[in-house]
């Protein structure tokens, strides 16, 4: 599941731990990440660039606004595994 590492009125930043029993074992161990993300409850989501870190960083977001946030791991075959569950964080407002 991803954390929250830093926010602010236009960006978030969010972070998760390695997987220790990765979804879709049989797949190959994993070589990299993709973030997804979506404001409030839309139901589109938009991915990230594909990742080795364990951090990503969207900008270009609305103030006080709600967006929600999941990873999934990148297995070295190419196979994208089962998404983590979700995150739910605000940007913050205007000071």
């Amino acid at each position: 599941m991803p954390y929250v590492r830093m926010r602010n009125g236009s960006s978030l930043t969010v972070w998760w731990k390695d997987w220790s029993n990765p979804p879709d074992r049989g797949s190959g161990p994993i070589s990299a990440y993709v973030v997804y993300y979506r404001r409030g409850r839309e139901t589109d989501w938009e991915a990230l660039q594909q990742t080795t870190l364990k951090l990503a960083t969207v900008t270009g977001l609305q103030q006080d606004m709600e967006y929600e946030f999941r990873v999934a791991a990148v297995h070295r075959s190419g196979i994208v595994g089962v998404p983590s569950p979700i995150l739910s964080v605000s940007t913050c407002g205007s000071m």
